[in-house]
């Protein structure tokens, strides 16, 4: 059985990566977008214990996004994910989305058209829903690094997806330019495991995540998750395994831009 990481040496993953990254300078205003779950609360937690240790100053808010069009809509634990912010010293703000229900979003597509009806499942549409939100409140209040808590798991889900649906391995970046670098979104926990997080959590008694959106039961991205957590139970370096394998595609698509893609 693979020795598990302790705190600290979580923490230092975390530094390290912010560091080789340049994920944030001193000065900078770092948001996070906080949903009361387990991996932006243990994120929010340890951004908040960086910022006493650091050699520079760095300031944070926590950005929740409530929308009422949408399938997985809970304020329930709203006021106890403010009041736990408050305590560490973290203001959060409450974002609405504008009108538009979910149902008739027009969502940008990378590589085509600058908006054209999205045919995909209501969790990606609520996603980008979201994502939209805090990009215009961020445009609008000067804010320029978005930190985001997915994890190693996260980032091997959406290899593993992209593979399946559109023959690549192709994941989401520990950072990444949108709007010609006026917004830079961070994924700090990307070298923490989703159980990594889930223990650590529990150790340090932070708020216990939100229930899970009904909605996304039997959606594709549900299905895939279960199947990596099997893989993890069968092979715990399989998470590993599979971003190695994403980072080495990545690679040559880097070398070979113009040229036909890595089979």
């Amino acid at each position: 059985m693979a020795r598990q990481p302790g705190y600290a040496e979580i923490r230092r993953r975390v530094r390290r990566l912010i560091f080789s990254q340049s994920m944030f300078h001193a000065g900078d205003r770092v948001a996070v977008g906080y949903s009361g779950g387990k991996d932006s609360t243990f994120l929010l937690h340890l951004l908040r214990t960086f910022q006493d240790e650091f050699s520079w100053p760095f300031s944070l808010c926590a950005l929740r996004v409530v929308d009422p069009d949408s399938p997985c809509h809970d304020e329930s634990d709203v006021k106890t994910s403010k009041a736990w912010c408050e305590s560490i010293g973290v203001p959060m703000i409450v974002l609405t989305p504008p009108g538009n229900p979910i149902a008739t979003e027009r969502i940008p597509v990378r590589g085509g058209p600058a908006f054209v009806p999205h045919p995909a499942s209501a969790c990606f549409r609520c996603s980008w829903r979201r994502k939209e939100t805090l990009f215009r409140y961020m445009a609008g209040a000067n804010l320029s690094i978005l930190a985001l808590g997915h994890t190693a798991f996260d980032l091997a889900v959406t290899a593993v997806m992209n593979m399946m649906y559109h023959g690549n391995l192709e994941t989401m970046p520990a950072v990444m330019e949108f709007f010609n670098g006026a917004i830079r979104v961070i994924r700090p926990l990307s070298p923490v495991t989703e159980d990594q997080v889930i223990r650590h959590q529990r150790r340090l008694n932070l708020p216990a995540s939100p229930p899970s959106c009904r909605s996304a039961v039997g959606a594709a991205r549900a299905e895939v998750e279960q199947w990596v957590r099997a893989m993890v139970q069968s092979n715990p370096h399989a998470i590993r395994n599979i971003l190695k394998a994403a980072t080495r595609w990545s690679s040559q698509v880097l070398e070979n831009p113009t040229g036909s893609r890595p089979t």
